[in-house]
């Protein structure tokens, strides 16, 4: 059923073909890791939005540039070099590891050996430690479901472009992150956060959350949060957030004060009467909470 050009999306409905296409991008997302040059923030990871699904992006080898492109409109992986060679394969039907050795393939086809740390990332939010040349459990392709999350994604990426593009300070392109499946951009105040180190945090965390920021976006949801959601979440945490309301009515503050994120739920939005609208009012309204919570400067989005 549609609500106003929004497509149900209950996660019980696609679960298992949700995880085989994060597995799929989860592929995706190491192999631009490992052959990107390195980016403030760790930019670098999450993969980039085109207008039939999602690319790593031109990365870099020893016999030149090489991409790996998903097409999720027309259900294929397709491999090109700077040199003009091009190779690609069908997805539906594949398991994980067949994916994975295709994916093999068709870089060693246009002169790319692909070397990666070859097991999920975070096991219990994919429901699975098998590395993926391994995983030969056969999963469902739904391409209702995958066509159902993609136009979401066409909706929602110029709603947070457009969000982000009244900042003339530091902020984030609009990435699909592969390691939690959510599409989403950051907001920089360009504050240091002191005692963020890697020694007590970790490489990872100490660079992509050095500087006081706040991310927004759209989540399908896993087995942490079982629903799809529109989210905003401060960095570092702020305790007074709960003290400011969110809006439209239904949003609310969820988590404690050391993990504490704004949610406005897909099923709400989709429900009211400009579901549009609703999630700019959600963005703004999370903007404001957590610049008064901050005491950053605070100024309205139009």
């Amino acid at each position: 059923m549609f609500f106003l050009n929004f497509p149900e999306l209950k996660l019980e409905n696609w679960g298992e073909t949700k995880i085989l296409l994060h597995l799929f991008l989860q592929i995706l997302g190491k192999i631009r890791l490992g052959y990107s040059p390195p980016q403030q923030h760790f930019w670098h990871a999450p993969l980039i939005l085109m207008a039939n699904g999602v690319t790593t992006g031109p990365l870099v080898y020893a016999s030149g540039l090489f991409e790996l492109k998903l097409d999720l409109v027309n259900h294929k992986l397709i491999a090109s070099h700077s040199n003009g060679e091009n190779y690609g394969f069908s997805i539906e039907g594949l398991t994980v590891s067949e994916f994975y050795k295709k994916v093999l393939v068709v870089c060693s086809k246009i002169g790319v050996e692909i070397i990666i740390l070859a097991k999920p990332f975070d096991p219990p939010r994919v429901r699975s430690e098998i590395p993926f040349i391994e995983d030969k459990q056969l999963r469902p392709y739904d391409k209702d479901y995958i066509a159902r999350f993609w136009f979401i994604v066409g909706q929602v990426y110029p709603i947070l472009e457009q969000f982000k593009g009244n900042f003339v300070g530091k902020v984030s392109p609009v990435f699909l992150y592969w390691q939690t499946f959510d599409i989403a951009c950051s907001i920089y105040t360009g504050n240091q956060i002191l005692g963020v180190t890697s020694a007590v945090h970790g490489k990872v965390f100490q660079q992509t959350y050095s500087h006081e920021m706040f991310t927004l976006g759209f989540w399908v949801g896993d087995d942490y949060l079982p629903e799809p959601v529109f989210y905003i979440q401060p960095n570092p945490e702020y305790p007074d957030l709960v003290k400011y309301p969110l809006f439209p009515t239904g949003a609310s503050w969820v988590g404690d004060q050391e993990s504490m994120m704004g949610v406005f739920t897909y099923q709400q939005c989709t429900e009211s009467l400009d579901p549009k609208q609703a999630i700019v009012e959600f963005f703004q309204s999370g903007y404001l909470a957590i610049s008064k919570a901050a005491n950053w400067f605070v100024e309205e989005i139009s």
